[in-house]
């Protein structure tokens, strides 16, 4: 008897190694996950019980965290993101929102007064930088030393605001950009003409004032001043 029972206990063992617990399931456990070559504990035990309902079954190994299943996922809405994202939505710190399809604000006209030592001039341009009035102190009839002066920057920003009226440009005008440019007298003469009573119709539309002088930093040495006496 002694000698029975060890002939059926290795009997028993080989038949259990040779087929694996993989291999031992029933027929109504059959789903897509018993196609993977590698299977957690937990899986195996899962797979070796007869389940009825296999979709209660694929709901328990997906909550498997180290389990990979091949379950269909739907698929991620990358257009729904990414206009939460524009939108804002998403208001996460990193995320940079797009400002694709938003309209810029327009361009504002420009009037450029350059106030050199010498001379005045302005200029009024179209919000494309294209010049509709150009003129100096020297188009009404200052000459020399005379252009310079404070009296012709202040006739000259006075003639440019009536030529702006007289040709009907003030209803195009939107916004107007002031850009001053150097350190003459014509600076504040052109002020006070915009500031005064003849500057009333256009002093509303100035929506931003500048200043564009050049300034040095380093280049070539400069020319030694002139001394007399």
């Amino acid at each position: 008897m002694q000698s029975t029972r060890r002939e059926g206990l290795r009997v028993f063992n080989r038949l259990s190694r040779a087929t694996p617990s993989v291999c031992r399931m029933s027929k109504a456990t059959t789903n897509p996950l018993s196609g993977h070559k590698q299977l957690s504990t937990t899986a195996r035990a899962l797979q070796s019980r007869d389940s009825g309902n296999e979709f209660d079954q694929a709901q328990t190994l997906l909550n498997i965290g180290n389990l990979k299943t091949d379950i269909p996922r739907p698929p991620h809405d990358s257009a729904k993101y990414m206009q939460m994202v524009v939108g804002g939505g998403l208001n996460q710190p990193g995320l940079m929102k797009s400002t694709f399809g938003q309209e810029k604000p327009p361009e504002p006209h420009h009037m450029h007064v350059v106030c050199s030592k010498h001379n005045t001039h302005i200029t009024l341009t179209t919000p494309d930088r294209n010049p509709i009035i150009s003129v100096a102190a020297g188009n009404l009839g200052f000459r020399k030393h005379h252009r310079s002066s404070f009296d012709a920057a202040y006739q000259l920003g006075a003639w440019v605001l009536t030529q702006i009226q007289e040709r009907g440009l003030l209803p195009e005008i939107r916004e107007l950009e002031l850009v001053f440019r150097g350190f003459g007298d014509g600076r504040e003469a052109v002020r006070k003409v915009i500031m005064g009573s003849e500057g009333m119709s256009i002093r509303p539309k100035i929506a931003k004032v500048s200043d564009s002088t050049k300034l040095k930093f380093g280049g070539t040495r400069s020319k030694k001043p002139r001394r007399l006496g």
